[in-house]
């Protein structure tokens, strides 16, 4: 018991001396909005997506539609790097830098867009994950992303080189959403959080049974479906 009270003083003692990471409790969103919001909305969505998950692509389309037409909910895509898609940090931190550069989510957005479009994924993610440096994929990626988001290559390229222990605003700001996901207990892409609470998705096959991986088969009007469900409790 002494020793380990000897122990904490000691790590207490250190603290001042680690390295400063950002966390994020559980009721603090990060990532980007879909759609600007001009007044509350009545639920929230967090949707955690891969650059380099086929299945995030094949989602994509899908929440745009529903964001398009569900103003009542705010869903925010939060990027979340799967360690094991090696280089997939880059074209998550690029895409936040562009949101950053120009103070706005639509940008985002824009830029998941042009990631997800025709090949661009297969490429950037074959360049990482076959023989292409850090270099190589920020310069794929500057080249792919820069001209479609109208932001000047050598600011977007800046906005996304990060040295051993640090980086731009972009490099923090991605590792927020991260830790977000982490401490909600995300571990796979698609994910979703409604309203604060992780789920797995829904579907007609299922009678409205919630099926852990069933996002990519769930259309337009199942998400609604799910969306509508009741949330209170009931009165007595």
């Amino acid at each position: 018991m002494k020793l380990g009270l000897l122990a904490l003083a000691a790590a207490a003692a250190a603290g001042d001396n680690l390295p400063q990471v950002p966390y994020h409790a559980r009721g603090a969103r990060t990532g980007f909005s879909m759609v600007p919001r001009s007044s509350y909305a009545s639920q929230t969505m967090d949707v955690f997506l891969d650059m380099f998950c086929e299945d995030s692509k094949a989602t994509w389309p899908t929440l745009k539609a529903l964001a398009a037409k569900r103003p009542d909910v705010d869903i925010r895509i939060q990027l979340f790097p799967l360690p094991y898609n090696f280089g997939t940090w880059i074209p998550a931190q690029a895409c936040t830098a562009a949101a950053l550069l120009t103070n706005s989510s639509a940008t985002f957005v824009k830029c998941v867009d042009v990631m997800y479009s025709g090949t661009n994924q297969h490429d950037v993610k074959t360049l990482a994950l076959v023989n292409g440096t850090t270099t190589d994929i920020i310069d794929a990626l500057v080249a792919l992303l820069a001209a479609p988001l109208g932001i000047p290559g050598d600011e977007l390229r800046k906005n996304v080189e990060s040295d051993m222990e640090s980086g731009p605003p972009s490099y923090t700001f991605t590792k927020r959403s991260l830790k977000y996901g982490q401490s909600n207990g995300i571990f796979a892409t698609p994910s979703v959080l409604l309203n604060g609470v992780q789920i797995y998705g829904a579907d007609h096959e299922h009678d409205g049974v919630h099926a852990e991986g069933g996002w990519i088969t769930m259309a337009l009007a199942d998400w609604e479906a799910m969306l509508d469900l009741p949330t209170g409790y009931p009165e007595f």
